[in-house]
């Protein structure tokens, strides 16, 4: 598709996807780089490009593109996601915080953020062990609750004989 029409940026930008799924970062921002050249107003591609930058530990170039991202659509769920994580990896926990909610009320539900939130929030010493216990209940009350419990057809007899199974490739 390059070879045929070398100046479409979602070919380029297609590309950058294809080489993050396989874990190519570098080449992955050489294509992204290269969609942004032709297309410099894409929100996706600014938050992806922030995204890469963020897993390459390039934090500044990656703070400029998701706050790019964040210009143009502000309640961009993904994008307060990335500067969460950005933010929590460097020890910035209450930005952090800040991004992981905007992101998990932006969509109305992202679990994911939610989760992230939940966790960070141990690590901020002015919340207090209710509030992490509120918050968790909520996180339940909102994903946890909604999925189906399961039945089994084992025997549920608690004084049955209790059969144990070791799996491991280092049992040989």
């Amino acid at each position: 598709s390059i070879a045929i029409n070398p100046d479409l940026w979602e070919v380029h930008f297609n590309l950058g996807g294809s080489y993050w799924e396989q874990g190519l970062l570098h080449d992955a921002l050489a294509a992204y780089l290269r969609a942004f050249e032709l297309n410099p107003h894409s929100t996706q591609l600014m938050l992806y490009m922030g995204t890469v930058y963020g897993e390459l530990a390039e934090f500044e170039k990656a703070y400029l593109y998701l706050n790019k991202a964040l210009e143009m659509e502000p309640e961009n769920a993904q994008a307060h996601l990335a500067l969460g994580f950005i933010e929590n990896s460097q020890g910035r926990i209450i930005d952090s915080l800040k991004h992981y909610k905007r992101a998990y009320l932006a969509e109305g539900g992202h679990a994911i953020a939610h989760s992230n939130y939940l966790f960070a929030m141990h690590y901020d010493p002015s919340v207090t062990p209710q509030e992490i216990h509120a918050e968790s209940k909520a996180w339940a009350a909102r994903y946890a609750d909604a999925i189906p419990h399961r039945t089994h057809a084992n025997d549920a007899d608690p004084t049955r004989k209790l059969r144990i199974g070791y799996v491991s490739a280092d049992l040989w």
